[in-house]
């Protein structure tokens, strides 16, 4: 019996060895990048970052809000400026924060336009320095800025600002008004009725003053209703239409006052 065996050639096997090679290495650099990148996103996930912005809205004074942007808490967080600047702060730069939130901000006035347009500086370096919860520390240097400002533009903008707040305010107010007329509610030193509450065994008023009054139907007549079904208030007041009597809101006040008293006598 007659058996063949085939030999792989030896440049076949060369060229298979090579392509083996090329794709481990391949493979090992891919791995290698993954790792990095796993790396890198479990510190964004677990790092901080203290972000300062600088708010121009009003000129008169300017606010340095400081505010953290990561995902995890800073620790030992601490400002450094230099002492001649401190003038132009109301903040106790010394002062650390042993925790800050991730979200959590505040705000740090300083001195506005004008009077740091008279200084000779060009800018106020704030550096901050804080640390991750696994003692990876981070360092930052804000530069604060003004001299590109228009002084005149800020005050613009700040004036229809404080425009806006008051045609805002006063939008607020009408449809105050508004909602207050529809629901009958009076805002006046005149005592009015706002809600009548008719049960099966009581009626119970309710008055502008807050007070809250409970009587028997078989005292309405007492007060001075003849039907209380057709009792019914009127611009703050009371009519009964089924004697054609308009009541104020006081005289019905002052009866119920009157014969709960008069039963508590008896």
């Amino acid at each position: 019996m007659d058996i063949n065996f085939t030999m792989t050639p030896d440049w076949v096997t060369a060229i298979a060895t090579i392509i083996l090679v090329l794709a481990t290495c391949i493979y090992v650099y891919f791995s290698y990048k993954l790792t990095k990148e796993t790396i890198k996103l479990r510190e964004v996930e677990t790092s901080p970052f203290i972000s300062i912005s600088f708010d121009t809205s009003f000129i008169s004074r300017f606010k340095l809000n400081i505010k953290n942007i990561g995902k995890a808490p800073a620790y030992n967080l601490s400002f450094d400026v230099e002492e001649e600047y401190l003038k132009f702060f109301n903040y106790k730069f010394d002062q650390k924060i042993s925790y800050f939130a991730p979200e959590q901000k505040f705000s740090i006035l300083s001195s506005g336009y004008e009077e740091l347009d008279k200084s000779d500086y060009k800018n106020i370096p704030v550096a901050v320095t804080y640390f991750s919860k696994d003692g990876r520390k981070f360092t930052d240097t804000f530069l604060m800025e003004w001299k590109h400002l228009d002084s005149t533009l800020i005050e613009k903008n700040t004036l229809e600002e404080i425009k806006k707040s008051f045609d805002d305010l006063n939008k607020e107010i009408k449809e105050l008004n508004k909602t207050v007329k529809n629901k009958k509610y009076f805002v006046s030193n005149k005592l009015s009725v706002l809600e009548i509450e008719k049960k099966d065994d009581y009626v119970q008023f309710i008055f502008s003053n807050g007070e809250i009054c409970r009587i028997e139907k078989e005292y309405i007549a007492d007060i001075g209703f003849k039907d209380i079904e057709n009792v019914h208030i009127d611009d703050g007041d009371i009519e009964d239409y089924s004697t054609r009597r308009k009541f104020t809101a006081e005289e019905v006040f002052s009866n119920i006052k009157n014969l709960t008293i008069n039963e508590e006598e008896k």
